[in-house]
């Protein structure tokens, strides 16, 4: 029995960044020798990155992964790690991870289940690995079926699926001291605690200590990974890692005492013996751990979306290379989240910049405009410390109206011709919001959200117009209780945000028609907390309309006329704007309830 140190290391990896994930790599093999750290697990495919997508289908991927490997085993003197890497064998892909010590690749292990539903599609690049087959790579390496003997230390593997559904290579393993599972676990809401149950159990019901090492970061562009790195043994979790890292390279470790286990024996699976020798703990050098205070906070919703766009946002700019970001700040309650989301990410990520170097904000007035959204802009801008400035675009807006009324013969009115008057003020805002933005070399940020992408109720090249948007993925009902959490102070690290006060005392308007035509948006649609409710019947249950009507009903106490209005409409807009959602900027994925049809919900364009 050995007392050592092992720990999880969740690094922020860039897709087909083979030199950056490798140097990442061995930064962290360095630090964990300093450490006294004897085996070290890092997250799934950490060598190619996980989001290569297509180009997994490329030849020269495999080849670039494998020379990284062969590089960062020479960094690997008197330290084990466990690296995910890529391999292509007989003309097919599997997604696997090696061991190496001592300078040496001792064998891999190849993904058994992939992941195929939600966002993930692995089916579509790797085979699955059959259980039991067992074969040697390059350089005679071990490949397959196999479990590792470190003097007396038996380690096994599972690698992210493999844990999550009923047939499990764990099953198969008999005596093992240690299984590692190197993970990328896309951020959901909620999905931490199922991480942790999954750990506890797995550990408990195959006797042994699991390791379990996850991704952090944007990766590449829609997933958010959150890190979370966990250790349990026998059932108990022992080691809870850091959430939402802006480093780079995280370390999470926990002493432990191994090798009680007998010999052990599969039928399924080989174990190769490896001389290797441990840096031994003393016995007061266990650690316990302390999850971060915000982890427990009732409001746990608001601090995981806060946290993950503000790591989204961050990593999203500095990977596009672009300088800052720009926002076309209305006043309203989407724009002014996804300014105040801005200036989070540069709190939490420890920017001791000025915020006015990297953030621009523009109230672009047209004549509906009010003094209030132009108040509650000014005043948001000035206390996040954004650059600001405020367009005025009515005549603009009235140069594009007189040339269509020349051309056409017509006069422009309210009473015939309310969407074109109202959809070319927003996409007046375009081009001067991405002038700036060129200008500056900055991002613009889209400011739709997911409400309004389910209905169309937003203007195509106008609101939607931005590289990214980060509200794309949130209904507008929980996007105005988090601004009021925020404008109460929910953010510790940030404290109140109080000019949200301005906006959060407002009726969601787009403020596009005359005033005396009192528009509001839940007048133009329904009430946001029912379309939310006919969006999770009809696009997350798959629902068709006289179902959905039917649930409705029991939930609601309005007529059932207006029911039946609300619904029809919702099926009505939705159907109509799917050519809409196929076009928006890209958004991150928070929980199962993304429009995203790239990504998650695929729709037909036309449909009855």
């Amino acid at each position: 029995m050995v007392n050592v140190k092992i720990a999880a290391v969740s690094l922020n990896q860039t897709p087909l960044d083979f030199d950056g994930n490798r140097q990442r790599i061995i930064s962290a093999i360095n630090r964990a020798k300093k450490e006294e750290i004897s085996l070290l697990c890092f997250n799934e495919l950490t060598v190619s990155g996980y989001g290569c997508e297509d180009m997994f289908f490329s030849e020269g991927v495999y080849k670039k992964s494998f020379s990284s490997l062969e590089l960062i085993k020479e960094h690997t003197e008197n330290i084990a790690c466990a690296v995910g890497c890529p391999v292509r064998l007989d003309g097919n892909n599997y997604n696997s991870v090696f061991l190496i010590a001592n300078k040496k690749i001792v064998g891999g292990y190849a993904k058994h289940v992939l992941a195929d539903d939600g966002v993930y599609y692995e089916q579509r690049w790797f085979e699955p690995w059959e259980l039991g087959r067992k074969v040697t790579i390059e350089n005679d390496i071990p490949f397959g079926n196999y479990v590792f003997n470190l003097s007396g230390l038996k380690i096994a593997f599972e690698i992210c699926e493999d844990a999550w559904t009923d047939f499990r290579p764990a099953d198969y393993y008999n005596n093992i001291d240690l299984i590692l599972n190197p993970s990328a676990s896309h951020f959901a809401f909620g999905k931490f605690e199922v991480r942790k149950k999954i750990v506890s159990d797995s550990s408990k019901k195959y006797s042994c200590g699991y390791l379990y090492a996850n991704a952090n970061g944007n990766e590449s562009g829609r997933l958010i990974f959150d890190a979370g790195s966990l250790f349990a043994k026998n059932g108990k979790l022992e080691m809870v890692g850091k959430r939402f890292s802006y480093d780079d390279v995280l370390i999470s470790s926990v002493g432990g005492e191994f090798g009680e286990k007998g010999e052990f024996n599969s039928e399924y699976f080989d174990s190769i013996n490896v001389d290797f020798t441990f840096k031994e703990l003393g016995q007061d050098e266990d650690q316990d751990f302390n999850e971060e205070s915000w982890e427990t906070d009732k409001e746990i919703k608001c601090q995981e979306f806060t946290r993950a766009v503000s790591l989204g946002l961050h990593d999203y700019l500095r990977k596009s290379r672009a300088k800052g970001y720009v926002v076309s700040l209305s006043g309203g309650a989407d724009s002014s989240a996804v300014a105040s989301l801005c200036a989070i990410s540069f709190a939490l990520s420890g920017y001791s910049g000025s915020v006015k170097d990297k953030l621009l904000c523009a109230y672009l007035a047209s004549d509906n405009s009010g003094e209030v959204t132009e108040n509650a802009s000014r005043e948001l801008a000035k206390e996040l410390g954004a650059e600001f400035h405020n367009f005025k675009i009515s005549d603009l807006v009235q140069l594009y109206s007189s040339k269509v009324n020349k051309s056409l013969d017509v006069d422009l009115n309210w009473k015939e011709h309310d969407i074109v008057l109202q959809n070319i003020q927003c996409r007046t805002r375009s081009p001067l919001v991405w002038m700036l933005a060129n200008f500056k070399n900055f991002l613009l940020l889209a400011t739709s959200n997911r409400s309004e992408a389910a209905v169309g109720y937003t203007t195509m090249d106008g609101d939607t117009s931005g590289g990214l948007s980060p509200i794309g993925g949130i209904d507008k009902e929980f996007l105005r209780y988090w601004l009021k959490w925020l404008e109460k102070g929910g953010l510790e690290e940030v404290g109140p945000i109080k000019s949200l006060s301005l906006v959060n005392k407002q009726e969601p308007t787009a403020e596009l028609r005359p005033k005396e035509m009192s528009q509001t948006d839940e007048k133009d649609l329904m009430p946001y907390e029912v379309l939310e409710q006919i969006e999770d019947l009809a696009i997350g249950q798959k629902l068709l309309e006289d179902e959905v009507f039917i649930e409705i009903k029991k939930v609601r106490e309005e007529s059932d006329d207006t029911l039946k209005n609300w619904v029809s409409k919702f099926f009505k807009l939705w159907k109509a704007n799917q050519w809409k959602r196929e076009r928006y900027a890209p958004s991150f994925h928070l929980d199962d309830k993304s429009l995203d049809p790239k990504t998650w919900c695929r729709y037909p364009i036309l449909s009855g």
